[in-house]
């Protein structure tokens, strides 16, 4: 940034980014920034994203990779005690950042043979979330579970994605509007009670991305 001849707030404007999300960056508190804000901040200081991390690829504050053990043929994965009434993103973040095991609720055992072709994701990158409300019904109801890929945090292609929406915890859809200057994303539900909305990518905290539920017959 001094090389380049900027400061925080020029950077900021330079990158079309909010100065309080840069701000955060540069003094660690932001330990998941956005792979698009990266990726502007890369384009405005005319450099490769991977020179400002270090080559690091982007975890989801849901938890360190590695919390989820395998054991032989079983891969072990943590049902996270994590609902929209956890409270505001700082508590969110602190819980699972910081304390994973007292958040955990259960622990459920895979085959570890085959998962990764089967879900789509290494076991350790996966966590398991129950769904709080009825916004996704009929695809999700209250109760279920569902896993979460915490390293998918791309809505590229649109999914179903776990996210911070500035509002709360959230499970819903989500697609990047494009063209939209600033990059927005559409947030919606399959309950039709709910109306969709839209947010920019800098107002979103996007955590992983659903890839499995469990449903009764």
């Amino acid at each position: 940034m001094k090389e380049r001849g900027f400061n925080q707030k020029s950077l900021a404007e330079a990158a079309r980014l909010n100065e309080t999300a840069v701000r955060d960056i540069l003094k660690g508190r932001s330990r998941r920034p956005l792979h698009t804000t990266i990726i502007a901040l890369a384009r405005t200081l005319a450099c490769e994203p991977e020179e400002l991390v270090g080559g690091w690829r982007g975890t989801s504050s849901l938890g360190p990779p590695g919390s989820a053990t395998s054991s032989g043929s079983t891969a072990t994965i943590r049902e996270l005690d994590v609902r929209p009434a956890a409270g505001g993103n700082s508590s969110v973040v602190e819980i699972l950042e910081g304390a994973e095991e007292e958040a955990t609720r259960a622990l459920y055992g895979f085959p570890a043979s085959g998962f990764r072709e089967l879900y789509g994701a290494p076991p350790e990158e996966v966590r398991i979330l129950e769904v709080v409300g009825d916004s996704m019904a009929p695809e999700l109801w209250p109760g279920q579970k569902v896993m979460v890929h915490l390293r998918d945090r791309q809505p590229s292609p649109p999914g179903v994605f776990v996210l911070w929406d500035g509002l709360g915890l959230v499970i819903k859809r989500v697609e990047f509007i494009a063209p939209s200057d600033p990059p927005k994303l559409r947030i919606s539900s399959d309950n039709r009670q709910y109306a969709a909305y839209e947010r920019t990518i800098d107002e979103v905290h996007i955590l992983g991305r659903v890839i499995g539920r469990w449903a009764r017959l």
